[in-house]
């Protein structure tokens, strides 16, 4: 279907708990190219040693990983980047957007941590998307997800359950699966396929195999440019919620930090 899926002053980097700065680690060398499919095989990121590589990752993607950030997070992109704020957007995008591969090297040899390997990417981006963003708390409107009256309708996850994710998209509707998943990973989830971010309000703290149906909305089905199917007659989101699971989403509004785009280009050819 689609492909889905901060560049921060250095003394906000350098001044984060999370790393000492003797853990910060500098960019030795970086390629950026643009995709060409070659394969079916869908892209991804990997790290291995010092080195961190990226295979068909749009703009906005790549924002999404070097920051630790959810789609709804991002304000300001042009629509060269990819990505959106909702489902139409995220489709639309992605039709015209340029994915990139990079292969990067940190200084040393030493190993990277997931973490470093983002502190990496961000290095990349300003100097080869010459990308500059800051952050903001914005008060935006929001889905909660909320206990419905008669309570969870959720399936614990055994103790030695591992966890993972599906998504199945077909004619007849959309499948998501979640195992050994918290309420709130499933709330950020749920934010993709709605049209604003979804909150975690239930309270629940336990690990929940999750499996939820829904139709898409007309506004999706003309996103994609799929006719409604005759038998695509199943519950909206917001109903499967509801009946599947015994949670409900209702409308809020909540400080939610985004990152600001303030200026990115496309990278010239190595």
């Amino acid at each position: 279907m689609t492909r889905v899926i901060r560049y921060a002053s250095l003394a906000v980097l350098l001044s984060s708990p999370i790393f000492a700065q003797s853990d910060v680690p500098s960019l030795e060398v970086a390629s950026v190219r643009k995709h060409v499919s070659t394969s079916a095989q869908g892209g991804g990121v990997t790290v291995s040693g010092s080195r961190v590589t990226v295979v068909d990752y749009m703009l906005s993607s790549l924002i999404l990983e070097a920051y630790k950030v959810k789609l709804y997070q991002i304000a300001g992109a042009p629509d060269w980047m990819g990505g959106g704020s909702s489902f139409s957007d995220i489709v639309a995008r992605s039709r015209s957007a340029d994915s990139y591969d990079i292969s990067a090297k940190a200084e040393g040899d030493a190993a990277l941590t997931r973490d470093q390997a983002r502190l990496i990417l961000q290095a990349v981006l300003a100097d080869r998307f010459q990308l500059k963003v800051h952050r903001e708390t914005k008060d935006l409107p929001v889905y909660a997800l909320v206990l419905g009256k008669n309570g969870p309708k959720l399936k614990e996850s055994a103790p030695d359950a591992k966890p993972g994710a599906g998504y199945n998209s077909g004619p007849g509707g959309v499948r998501m699966t979640n195992w050994k998943t918290t309420t709130t990973q499933f709330a950020a989830g749920l934010s993709l396929q709605a049209d604003r971010p979804v909150v975690d309000k239930t309270g629940l703290t336990g690990f929940y195999d999750i499996a939820l149906e829904w139709s898409r909305d007309d506004g999706q089905h003309s996103a994609l440019g799929v006719p409604r199917e005759t038998d695509d007659a199943g519950p909206s989101l917001f109903t499967a919620v509801q009946e599947q699971l015994g949670l409900k989403l209702e409308t809020a509004r909540a400080p939610i930090e985004v990152l600001v785009i303030d200026h990115a280009e496309k990278p010239s050819e190595n």
